[in-house]
């Protein structure tokens, strides 16, 4: 667990302590001080989210070179091999993706990860061809475990150079400092 996602938990359970505070002085007739102890509870929620934000605008998008792990918490996402076949008037991408965890007693699955998609320099999306092999991204990953996963994509010979994202469903709003891509298309993982 990183620093950031320590300090997260860290006020989300002093935040849910102060609440559950506020309920019990509001339950003892101290509304003053339970609607007090609500609002500043409030407020310093607020200037940790827009600090989320400020972190986010200040920097820029992430680029993971080919082989390198990128973490979201305990489960990491790597793409490890990269095969380009030319064929006539189209290019075929096969991508070997490692997923693994590194967490040491917790099952890990990443439910936000929908699948990925290639990329250009003109931001053009090209999913995968249905029915490569399927090892969802949400697949649970017992503690240092790591599997292989393939997608395959079909391009127009003359697409440009490709990265690959990972298409994602996240919560509505950005909560750990360094993870927000809000201001960005999202992480990239270069394919050279």
């Amino acid at each position: 667990m990183l620093l950031p996602d320590l300090l997260f938990l860290v006020l989300f359970a002093t935040a849910i302590g102060a609440l559950v505070y506020a309920a019990v002085a509001a339950v003892r007739g101290r509304t003053r001080q339970a609607a007090s102890i609500v609002i500043r509870t409030a407020v310093l929620a607020a200037v940790y989210v827009g600090l989320v934000y400020l972190a986010a605008a200040v920097t820029g998008p992430k680029v993971v070179p080919l082989g390198r792990a990128n973490c979201n918490d305990d489960w990491c996402f790597a793409v490890v091999r990269v095969d380009r076949v030319v064929s006539g008037p189209t290019v075929r991408y096969e991508v070997t993706m490692r997923l693994s965890s590194r967490a040491r007693r917790q099952v890990q699955r990443e439910l936000g990860a929908r699948d990925v998609y290639l990329v250009d320099l003109d931001g053009r999306r090209f999913h995968p061809v249905p029915g490569s092999s399927q090892v969802p991204l949400s697949s649970r990953l017992e503690p240092g475990q790591a599997l292989l996963a393939q997608r395959s994509f079909t391009l127009p010979a003359g697409a440009g150079p490709m990265a690959l994202m990972i298409e994602r469903h996240d919560f509505p709003f950005c909560v750990i400092i360094g993870e927000c891509d809000a201001f960005h298309a999202g992480t990239r993982f270069l394919l050279e």
